[in-house]
């Protein structure tokens, strides 16, 4: 009877143990959305994110928002989202009157766990209907193949983006494909409890840490110096840091709870890569110690260093039309020297002249000091601006300065 009896208990246990971690994975709302919008301001601004539940009362509804600042070039914005009932609607709300924010593409992620799953991507050159349901104290100025433009009239506009049906799929399909998942992790966990207590009276053996350290030099006491301070001043920060302005939003002190369980760990090490003590000073002696040493930037994949201590940008389309390798074909070439022609006509039957200011790039201005193995390719294909000065001159008649 004793071999029956431990049967049974044992899977009294598994199921018991098995129903209260799954009911207690479900509380902890493993799955979230990551919304990420690539887009520039004007001026900088507040983006709130607002998602509104079915039933669910204004005063309950939160909207999360989210530094922008002014920049020229887009820039990612990212809003996590915990899924806990269907969607009704989404707003973005832009907290800035008389502003102007030009979107680049727009995409959902839905983390479950640490899988990651793209189930909704926009961009400029698909319809708008398909992003857009409604503007609210603010309108479309404009929308082509490369940006979406709002303006926005008084400091409550929004928008209401058309992300409902999506969400929705996405969120009983998902729920579906956890339950099961749930209850093949419950059970496994179940088992591994069931057999760790199996084990435990046999464990009766005791573990001793002997430890033992004679310094032989100054480098280990060194090191564990550095961590100290730089550890309890991250904590405290009694001794400040080099003053050095960033032109992004740095990311908020994670909040840990049942939501934020399976991405606390996450969050909280890109909140301590950006805000740890001495952070701007161990960055600058580093970017000192490339340039002066190894005359190479700090930020490769953002900036070259070039002859005398300048600086040029590392972006693959500047740096190709330096070379003389960018692709602008010649239909392109066509079709905007055509919109070039009817704004000239139009404005000089108004007595208005028609002027095109071109800002060059940097090392357009000073090639000299560009870096050596960044050498011109003659006959592979063109410089961008050289190329459309040719044709406005062939087709449009344009003279340049």
């Amino acid at each position: 009877m004793r071999p029956y009896l431990s049967i049974l208990l044992s899977l009294l246990f598994l199921c018991g143990s098995s129903c209260v971690l799954y009911l207690g994975l479900q509380k902890l709302q493993p799955h979230s959305l990551e919304l990420v919008l690539s887009l520039k301001a004007i001026e900088s601004t507040n983006i709130g994110l607002e998602c509104k539940h079915p039933g669910q009362a204004e005063d309950k509804v939160d909207t999360s928002f989210k530094l922008l600042p002014a920049n020229q070039f887009f820039m990612p914005l990212k809003f996590r989202h915990f899924e806990t009932s269907p969607y009704a609607a989404v707003n973005l709300h832009f907290a800035q009157a008389k502003n102007t924010l030009y979107f680049d593409q727009f995409t959902i992620l839905h983390h479950h766990f640490s899988n990651s799953d793209t189930i909704y991507k926009w961009n400029c050159s698909q319809d708008l209907r398909k992003l857009l349901i409604s503007t609210h104290g603010c309108k479309v100025a404009d929308k082509n193949g490369s940006y979406l433009e709002f303006q926005t009239e008084n400091e409550n506009a929004f928008i209401t983006l058309n992300l409902d049906k999506v969400l929705n799929a996405a969120y009983k399909r998902y729920h579906k494909i956890q339950n099961v998942s749930l209850i093949l992790i419950s059970i496994l966990l179940s088992c591994f409890l069931l057999f760790i207590f199996s084990k435990a009276e046999h464990a009766k053996e005791t573990c001793q840490l002997h430890f033992s350290w004679k310094p032989r030099s100054l480098l280990i006491p060194s090191v564990v110096a550095i961590l100290g301070v730089t550890g309890l001043n991250s904590i405290w920060h009694i001794i400040p840091d080099l003053h050095i302005k960033e032109n992004r939003a740095m990311s908020e002190r994670p909040i840990l709870n049942r939501n934020t369980l399976f991405t606390y760990t996450d969050e909280l090490s890109k909140h301590v890569s950006e805000h740890f003590a001495f952070r701007n000073l161990f960055f600058f002696i580093n970017s000192y110690f490339q340039s002066r040493v190894f005359n190479e930037s700090a930020l490769l994949d953002k900036v070259i260093m070039g002859n005398k201590g300048w600086f040029f940008y590392n972006d693959i389309g500047s740096i190709n039309d330096y070379r003389r390798m960018s692709d602008l074909d010649s239909n392109l070439a066509r079709y905007i020297v055509n919109n070039f022609l009817i704004r000239q006509n139009w404005l000089k039957e108004r007595g208005i002249k028609f002027y095109i200011l071109v800002p060059p790039n940097k090392e357009r201005i000073y090639p000299d000091y560009m870096p050596k193995r960044i050498k011109i390719i003659d006959g592979l294909g063109h410089n961008t601006l050289d190329y459309l000065a040719k044709y406005l001159k062939e087709l449009g008649g344009f003279t340049f300065h």
